[in-house]
């Protein structure tokens, strides 16, 4: 336990001398350059899971972010959620253990204004992507013999899993399928279930959206190809089948929370139903409850779960459906516009933003389902795609109306000559 605070103390200092370097540095665009460090820094899970980091990166962000209007109204959702969760300590049992929570809450909506401050032209998108997967192969290649168990990218990588994809179908260059192929090694060679489940819905969605009825037959074969690996790799097999005990002598067991079936994490949730959502269904038993009964020593389970590994269900029995729906909301207005600005009748840049955001909050949803995503760093990174969507929204509003306004002048010329 001392090392590991040790190693978070580190990360925290990492990250200070990191970013005061280049808030003292002479770059042009320096939130770019932060968000890009950030980014990366966040593939080593020593720094994801440190909560001294969180402070300091608020405070670096919130030195160069410019909060504009744009940002309350693309996240006003996102805001009612996190306003919810917050009057919620006032009914919780536990306000106290709710705080830290709500900093993780408060997390994404920095990423999200960083973004929006840093992404100026579309180059810096470009400059953004490219370096973000070079640095992801670079990582992966020299820092996994070395540092296998501690690289978080497997989970991190479910919402930036569009990016090679992106960079091949601007470029054209090769390279980036390499990129993309490697970059989902890491989940199949220690076997993460949750990372290739969100990494493959994620790329449904991409293609679906991006390619319609010419993606449904690929995307078929690709489904019955991983139910394949899943029945025929014998690791696959055994994490997401489990064994046939059930009950709570097997939900105490440590391998419980590794297994994906009713044996384990769902027996689990199930008792968590009882205890706290069927009680308080639509306010939920407040921020931080069922977070400080966890990690207490009235968690019978808390060797195999001392955390809920669903964040959906967490936030249904903290906030109940009336905060979750918030979220809901915010998600399904994302989704809707992805949808929306998918269609072969905009221009193939603001396509392939519209699929690869997509794929970022469909791959972040599912990981929602099964882990502690909030807890984490890719909920931040699925609103950095956001950010750039709306971006990209706004430009080609923006175009549309310049290329409109000499034919509206010209009519309001002639409609004037006419008139005299």
């Amino acid at each position: 336990m001392e090392y590991l605070k040790l190693a978070h103390i580190l990360a925290a200092i990492v990250v200070l001398y990191g970013g005061f370097c280049i808030l003292s540095s002479k770059y042009e665009n320096k939130p770019l350059k932060l968000l890009s460090f950030f980014l990366v820094a966040y593939m080593l899970s020593y720094i994801e899971d440190s909560l001294y980091v969180w402070p300091v990166e608020m405070f670096l962000i919130f030195s160069l972010i410019k909060l504009k209007k744009t940002v309350i109204k693309d996240c006003r959702w996102y805001l009612m959620f996190y306003i919810f969760a917050c009057v919620s300590l006032s009914y919780s049992k536990h306000p106290i253990r709710g705080i830290p929570g709500l900093f993780m809450y408060v997390m994404p909506l920095f990423y999200y204004a960083l973004a929006t401050t840093a992404i100026r032209t579309k180059s810096d998108v470009t400059k953004l992507f490219t370096y973000i997967s070079n640095a992801t192969l670079v990582l992966l290649v020299l820092g996994l013999p070395f540092y296998p168990h501690r690289i978080a990218y497997p989970y991190y990588g479910m919402a930036m899993c569009s990016i090679p994809a992106i960079l091949y179908l601007t470029t054209k260059k090769k390279i980036y399928i390499i990129h993309f192929i490697i970059c989902m090694l890491p989940a199949i060679f220690w076997v993460k279930r949750t990372p290739l489940l969100g990494i493959t819905v994620g790329m449904i969605a991409f293609s679906l959206l991006l390619y319609r009825w010419k993606a449904v037959i690929p995307t078929f074969m690709a489904i019955i190809a991983s139910i394949a690996l899943i029945i025929s790799i014998p690791s696959f097999k055994e994490k997401m089948t489990g064994g046939d005990s059930q009950g709570s002598e097997y939900i105490d067991s440590e391998n419980a929370a590794s297994n994906i079936n009713t044996n384990g994490r769902i027996a689990f949730w199930m008792l968590m139903i009882d205890k706290y959502y069927e009680k308080a269904p639509y306010i939920g038993a407040g921020q931080g409850s069922v977070k400080a009964f966890l990690q207490s020593d009235q968690n019978e389970f808390k060797r195999a779960f001392p955390l809920m590994h669903n964040d959906w269900l967490l936030l249904l029995c903290e906030i109940g459906i009336i905060g979750t729906s918030f979220l809901l909301i915010f998600f399904g207005g994302i989704i809707r516009k992805c949808i929306r600005y998918s269609s072969k009748r905009y221009p193939k840049d603001l396509r392939l933003m519209a699929v690869a955001c997509a794929a970022s909050v469909f791959s972040t949803m599912t990981h929602m389902f099964f882990e502690n995503c909030m807890n984490s760093f890719t909920l931040s990174t699925c609103l950095v795609f956001c950010a750039i969507f709306n971006y990209y929204i706004r430009s080609y509003q923006s175009f549309k109306q310049e290329k409109e306004l000499p034919v509206s002048y010209a009519k309001d010329s002639i409609d004037i000559v006419l008139r005299k």
